[in-house]
């Protein structure tokens, strides 16, 4: 426009077709190179098994010296759930978002992703072309672990669907049991976390043994209540007696009740109950990773005393932040709030709601570490020496359920100490200079280290009892075996002995 000395462009702004998304599945099968027939690894393998030698082993795991082919195939994953997680509608304006492709591709629905690129349909709209093989669904997983309730050496089987109604819905079976457990824990969950975007959700079944515990000796001494037409009377030691303005009573009309249990002074057994867990319930401008959970339990003593417990938690973060020097650290909160519900064994009301005893709790929980990079080494792969920091603080108001607090203390362990018991609250740091070392003439990953660390912890289990400290110095060694992550530490305790330990995973990270 020669007026306004501006350039006006007219165009016309692409649709999504009336499928947005379509899926090529693919697999990739073996050329056989004598009869060229096409053949799954599997087949391949079993159809020449007797080549036994480490050179066509090393082949077959490797697949990098066979000629392959991809065909099409049939897959679960449903085009409409790209679709819609993308946010494509028929017949509306075809807007392409790169950040939420990405968090797709790297859901773990597909194995690899050969192509993904828009297409012109014939009527001139456009439709997301996606060409993957997609990855197994189904896992069946083994291992051992410790117990987060006991701190007893569990073995676990862990059986997972991870594309069941082909949206990348994860339906999973879980039974964990220690060797001087008496019963197994089993949970059964079902997740849909919309391919790690927002509105993700778990729900989860549970059973978990939680005893293992040493008992708390109640009191020699216990009351009894005597109710009549006329009075009431607590008495110690002689549940007879009475405090009456008459000595004259019906006895007819005298009921004795049994005193109040003492659940804290109960052998805790088992817990069960469902959790439902909301992914990223804060909008991601505000707060980057996000989750909240509700759960509701029963916790069952030896002697068959129960309790319900309602909670509900948020977590927020890990917050990363990349530092100078290719450092980098992060941060993570927790607070939880809930109430435990006991019913009274003595009750003189109608109501429905004064039957019951009520014992609100909070705790709250912070977690920073941090990752420096000091200097780089003469390994394979030039992995540097770190300096990895860990710090922690947790707190928590009376009433906190006693296998929460024990959770709590196995949690803030620090290594060959003694057993924590019930923590109410707790600061623990740890510090670690790693340094990697290579295994000569050992041709398998090289992710050996020497490990120099320090940890301390100051802990109290309730607010009237003193604060108690622990430490530990020591060195340790990290190699992978076959895959599986493990930790030898040997290390000198505040008790002034020395240590050694074995145990699985590995160190952390920011």
């Amino acid at each position: 426009r020669p007026e306004t000395a501006t350039a006006e462009i007219t165009l016309q702004e692409p649709v999504a077709a009336k499928k947005p998304v379509d899926v090529i599945f693919c697999k990739e099968l073996i050329v056989d190179e004598e009869t060229g027939e096409l053949l799954t690894k599997r087949q391949y393998k079993e159809k020449h098994e007797t080549r036994k030698y480490a050179g066509f082993r090393r082949k077959i795991s490797s697949m990098d010296q066979v000629n392959t082919t991809l065909v099409e195939t049939s897959g679960r994953t449903k085009p409409s759930r790209i679709a819609s997680a993308l946010q494509l509608e028929p017949g509306k304006p075809f807007r392409w978002d790169s950040n939420r492709w990405r968090s797709i591709a790297s859901s773990g629905i597909f194995a690899k992703v050969l192509r993904a690129s828009p297409q012109e349909a014939e009527d001139g709209s456009v439709q997301m072309l996606i060409v993957a093989q997609e990855a197994p669904a189904r896992h069946l997983e083994y291992g051992l672990g410790r117990s987060l309730y006991t701190g007893a050496w569990e073995g676990e089987l862990d059986f997972e669907h991870g594309n069941l109604l082909g949206g990348g819905e994860v339906v999973g079976l879980s039974v964990r049991r220690g060797a001087k457990e008496a019963q197994p824990s089993v949970r059964v969950r079902f997740s849909d976390d919309h391919f790690g975007l927002d509105g993700g959700y778990e729900v989860e079944a549970f059973s978990d043994f939680i005893g293992g515990e040493k008992s708390v000796a109640p009191s020699k001494e216990k009351s009894a209540l005597v109710v009549s037409g006329e009075q009431t009377a607590i008495s110690e030691g002689d549940p007879t007696a009475t405090l009456s303005a008459s000595e004259e009573k019906n006895p007819i009309d005298e009921v004795e009740v049994v005193g109040e249990p003492d659940f804290d002074a109960e052998v805790l057994k088992n817990r069960r109950g469902a959790t439902f867990r909301l992914q990223n319930p804060i909008d991601i401008n505000m707060v980057q990773h996000s989750a909240a959970s509700w759960s509701v339990e029963r916790t069952s003593t030896q002697s068959g005393l129960h309790e319900d417990i309602g909670a509900v938690s948020l977590l927020l973060g890990p917050f990363e932040r990349q530092l100078p020097l290719e450092a980098r650290s992060n941060i993570e909160c927790r607070l939880t709030t809930g109430t435990r519900v006991q019913q009274k064994q003595v009750f003189n009301t109608d109501e429905y709601f004064d039957r019951f005893h009520l014992k609100p709790y909070a705790a709250a929980s912070a977690t920073t570490r941090q990752i420096f990079p000091l200097l780089k080494t003469s390994t394979k792969h030039k992995r540097p020496v770190v300096l990895a920091l860990r710090h922690a603080v947790t707190t928590s108001t009376p009433n906190l359920p006693r296998h929460e607090a024990r959770a709590q203390g196995i949690a803030n362990t620090i290594r060959d100490s003694t057993d924590n018991g019930l923590v109410a609250s707790a600061l623990r740091g740890t510090t670690e200079l790693r340094i990697p070392v290579d295994i000569p003439k050992i041709q398998t990953q090289q992710d050996g280290k020497l490990v120099f660390f320090g940890d301390w912890l100051l802990a109290t289990p309730n607010l009237n009892t003193p604060i108690y400290r622990k430490s530990s110095v020591g060195v340790g060694l990290r190699k992978s075996v076959q895959g599986i992550p493990v930790r030898y530490d040997l290390c000198y305790t505040w008790e002034g002995k020395i240590k050694g330990s074995v145990g699985l995973g590995r160190d952390f990270e920011a």
